[in-house]
């Protein structure tokens, strides 16, 4: 404690002391104060708005709940991943969404099919899955979106969990669609390896998953990934790669999008 004193007032004096330990106080104090917020004061005050990720719904806003830190917005969840979707997704096309979880994909795609279009969404743990659905009714799309609470998965009974459905689907079951998002947090490779259906775009977000002894149980094989687009007479038109920590270990974070190639 004594040496971070020092070094803030060595760096910028005290106001840079004052600074750094004011926003120390913050980080302990401000999750008490949220609980105190949600579970009394909050429950009283009207509607202001909504908490948005991606400028998609995900709950109602009450006021005061940005001054306190709750609810704050993402305006930049999962850029590339629904970037991809929105620019990719047309009307009319049938699109399963794998991994649902906070259902900012689902909505996405599901704001583009119209009328004649379908979103089916596999998002393996229930807490998930309900709140897909509760998302794709904040945001006026619900007809739109079947949401299944299955794992997706060739062999997935050492993946069960506190939570996670009971009901599994291979990949080789999907029906036909138009378009096939992939965000399951190391499956992608299975889902590839096994798909029977012939989607026209597959759009995945790729990276390392799962923390072993000696590193990521799950690796970042863009090289693998590649192969099985091409497998699938697929070329991957737009891709983008970063590189990042991941439990501790580096790791890189992808997203592609495969297209028929003509």
């Amino acid at each position: 404690m004594k040496y971070k004193i020092r070094r803030a007032i060595r760096e910028g004096g005290l106001p840079t002391l004052f600074e750094r330990t004011t926003r120390r106080l913050e980080r302990k104090i401000s999750p008490i104060l949220q609980v105190v917020w949600k579970n009394s004061i909050r429950k009283a005050l009207p509607q202001t708005g909504f908490q948005r990720y991606n400028k998609i719904r995900i709950r109602k806003r009450k006021f005061g709940d940005q001054v306190t830190g709750i609810l704050r917005d993402k305006p930049g969840y999962e850029e590339n991943y629904v970037q991809m979707i929105r620019e990719n997704v047309s009307e009319q096309d049938t699109v399963i969404v794998v991994g649902g979880w906070h259902g900012v994909s689902s909505v996405a795609a599901a704001e583009n099919v119209g009328e004649n279009g379908k979103v089916i969404t596999y998002e393996a743990t229930k807490e998930g899955a309900e709140r897909v659905e509760k998302v794709a009714k904040l945001n006026g799309v619900s007809e739109f979106i079947e949401v299944r609470n299955k794992v997706v998965g060739e062999d997935v009974t050492d993946l069960k969990s506190e939570g996670t459905a009971d009901a599994c689907i291979n990949p080789s079951d999907f029906e036909d669609c138009d378009i096939l998002g992939i965000d399951c947090d190391g499956c992608e490779f299975e889902v590839l390896e096994n798909l029977d259906c012939n989607p026209e775009k597959i759009i995945v977000e790729h990276h390392g998953e799962g923390k072993g002894e000696n590193g990521l149980e799950f690796v970042y094989d863009e090289r693998r990934l590649r192969e099985l687009l091409r497998e699938r007479d697929l070329g991957v038109k737009t891709f983008e790669v970063k590189n990042r920590m991941r439990y501790g270990y580096e790791d890189k974070i992808g997203w592609f999008l495969g297209c028929k190639e003509n």
